[in-house]
């Protein structure tokens, strides 16, 4: 049985752990972009390898357009204030996976991909270890309940810099060969016009150029709008371009600046 959404709310602390937006097919789990000292959760925001390269979080897609609203950004920061200070937050996420789960089969669907950090990221070793409870405890609700679902975790990062941060990041991407989860853990380049990351031990990685990249929706996105005008409107959504290349471990992804 299927809570309804009203039930959903009274069942859980933090009813709003996971969101939806206009750009992702399903779930995302965002916390405050930007620097640690300004409030975000990005420890290497600030961090430049070159000075004579311009940095992508100089040019950081999270803090422009929906994420200017005070409520978009008082939304991030009670789940980052809530995932640093709770230690159920593992099993909340859990229990709330298990809902959207079974209202996804529900529909007849057979896949739910989520979005980690759409803004946002990895900001402390536990906060991985969480995620990888996460995973574990997603893979064992599918292989028990739901056992034609795949759920497919999409870990964009930048803290594969660190290296004590690295080794727990490995330790996620292996939770790709546990049954019905598939986990994409993308080292993010630093600077514009890098190539992919490649990291032993983790999904191929992501990269930023000033063209349109091979990422279907973002280069419908530059399409349609120029100077802040719109101009067309191709389809911007990964489910709309029936492209869902970001959750496969096995492809690098490069996107236009955005």
């Amino acid at each position: 049985m299927i809570s309804s959404d009203y039930q959903f709310k009274k069942d859980f602390i933090f009813p709003n752990l996971f969101s939806k937006n206009n750009k992702m097919p399903d779930l995302t789990f965002p916390l405050p972009a930007g620097e640690i000292h300004k409030g975000g959760s990005c420890l290497a925001a600030n961090y430049k390898a070159s000075e004579n390269v311009v940095a992508i979080c100089d040019e950081c897609y999270a803090q422009k357009g929906r994420a200017i609203f005070s409520n978009v950004r008082r939304s991030r920061q009670r789940r980052f204030e809530y995932v640093r200070s709770n230690p159920f937050f593992p099993m909340e996420a859990a229990c709330q996976l298990k809902w959207f789960i079974g209202k996804s089969a529900k529909k007849g669907s057979n896949f739910l991909p989520i979005r980690v950090h759409d803004s946002g990221d990895f900001f402390s070793v536990r906060y991985i270890q969480d995620w990888q409870m996460i995973v574990r405890m997603t893979a064992f609700i599918c292989q028990n309940y739901f056992q034609k679902m795949l759920v497919s975790f999409w870990f964009p990062t930048r803290m594969w810099i660190a290296d004590n941060f690295l080794k727990e990041l490995v330790s996620l991407q292996k939770l790709n060969n546990e049954k019905c989860v598939s986990v994409a853990v993308r080292p993010s380049a630093i600077h514009i016009g890098d190539a992919c990351p490649e990291i032993s031990g983790l999904a191929s990685g992501t990269s930023v150029e000033d063209g349109i990249g091979n990422c279907p929706a973002i280069a419908n996105a530059l399409k349609n709008r120029k100077n802040g005008e719109e101009l067309e409107k191709h389809p911007t959504n990964c489910a709309e371009v029936k492209c869902f290349k970001c959750w496969n471990s096995k492809i690098g992804v490069v996107y236009g600046k955005h």
